[in-house]
């Protein structure tokens, strides 16, 4: 059986993310992970916030639901593209219930992929044709052509962009950059950006909770993710490629969407996530 070995930051976020895969497709490709790595940054993150898997459980639930949204409303088969897809089995789970609203499904990333394309052969042939996994880095224009050829992207196909996690990498060029070639004449593109939240929009008492988790994810895993914005510079960075932000979500409603109540997330300033949707 292939395993698709997690890295610190992998193993931390699925080691949290877990009991949103417990049935169906996605059960299948999770049993494929191999947690080999990550328990100490575990624990670190988990003394700095027992909690703190609700922000991922309402942030992953809350993408797969926007998504699943979005091609339930379609009148028409839709690409769909994940950015630094990872070890998320998303691709699979919109297969399993949308699949005739799709027309593909391109996960891109600098690793991993090759493993996940054979435990997508394994578990789910009958949905191989229209997945795609692409060893590569969209921030780089040869990326786009790469696209055509070995996934068959087409321009003129709505498409829906799904940026989670890789947002705390990049910084404004350069996510703009990463946008850019789904841009379309008529908006018929969507686009959900999930970021990390400026400091200024946090409470106060809550700002040094995603500070220590970036702060221990750096010191295990050498990887600096404290990018932040603000709901306006993902307006305004939009707006510059032509698009615009039609909603924005934040962890109230993301946690009252997920368990139907708010235990952690009153208020929009209780949390340090968000989600911009909107047009290219």
């Amino acid at each position: 059986m292939d395993t698709l070995r997690l890295e610190d930051t992998a193993s931390l976020v699925m080691t949290w993310a877990l009991p949103l895969y417990r049935r169906g497709i996605a059960k299948q490709f999770v049993e494929h992970y191999e947690f080999n790595r990550g328990d100490a940054l575990i624990r670190r993150c988990n003394q700095v916030c027992t909690w703190y898997d609700q922000v991922i459980l309402n942030r992953k639930n809350f993408i797969r639901y926007q998504a699943s949204q979005w091609l339930h409303e379609s009148n028409r088969p839709q690409q769909v593209v994940i950015p630094a897809a990872g070890a998320t089995p998303l691709a699979l789970e919109l297969m399993e219930s949308y699949e005739d609203r799709i027309s593909r499904v391109i996960e891109i990333d600098l690793r991993g992929m090759a493993t996940k394309r054979q435990i997508y052969r394994e578990i789910a042939p009958q949905w191989c044709d229209k997945l795609f996994c692409l060893r590569a880095d969209l921030t780089l224009p040869e990326t786009l052509p790469r696209l055509v050829e070995h996934c068959g992207w087409q321009e003129n196909e709505p498409t829906i962009i799904l940026v989670e996690g890789i947002s705390y990498y990049l910084m404004k060029n350069e996510l703009g950059d990463m946008l850019r070639p789904f841009r379309s004449p008529e908006g018929s593109n969507r686009v959900l950006i999930e970021y990390l939240l400026r400091e200024s929009c946090v409470r106060f008492d809550r700002r040094s909770i995603p500070a220590e988790v970036f702060r221990a994810v750096k010191e295990y895993a050498g990887l600096w993710l404290h990018q932040p914005y603000t709901p306006r510079e993902l307006e305004d960075l939009l707006k510059t490629l032509g698009g615009r932000v039609e909603a924005h979500y934040f962890l109230p409603e993301m946690e009252r969407l997920r368990t139907g109540v708010n235990a952690y997330f009153l208020e929009n300033e209780d949390g340090w996530i968000g989600c911009a949707a909107g047009r290219l």
